[in-house]
């Protein structure tokens, strides 16, 4: 259940009865759409070795690039989205640095 109280910040979500909805960082709309996930294993502290994961309508992709990993040292992970009203695409950013996970808005 979803704590009115503790929420990530005005410009990412948005509560409604008791849910949460992501808001475009254009114009704080709510209709998002997700379109592509990437996910990153691995990084230069990782004992690991690198992984990355895309999948989108095209199908799953593997390989080990690191290339835009929103984590310089960590596992990243990004989720691309396309705004219904005002058709910008937002790319939801969630990184690791020295033990704490940062989720934030990436724009183009």
């Amino acid at each position: 259940m979803y704590d009115k109280d503790l929420h990530l910040n005005d410009d990412l979500e948005l509560p409604i009865n008791d849910m949460v909805f992501t808001m475009c960082p254009y114009c704080r709309g709510n209709n998002l759409h997700q379109d592509k996930v990437a996910v990153w294993f691995g990084g230069e502290m990782s004992p690991f070795n690198d992984i990355q994961v895309v999948v989108d309508q095209e199908g799953i992709s593997e390989g080990t690039s690191q290339e835009g990993n929103p984590s310089s040292r960590r596992d990243g992970l990004l989720i691309r989205f396309w705004c219904e009203t005002c058709d910008n695409i937002p790319s939801l950013s969630i990184s690791q640095h020295k033990g704490s996970t940062f989720i934030q808005w990436l724009t183009e």
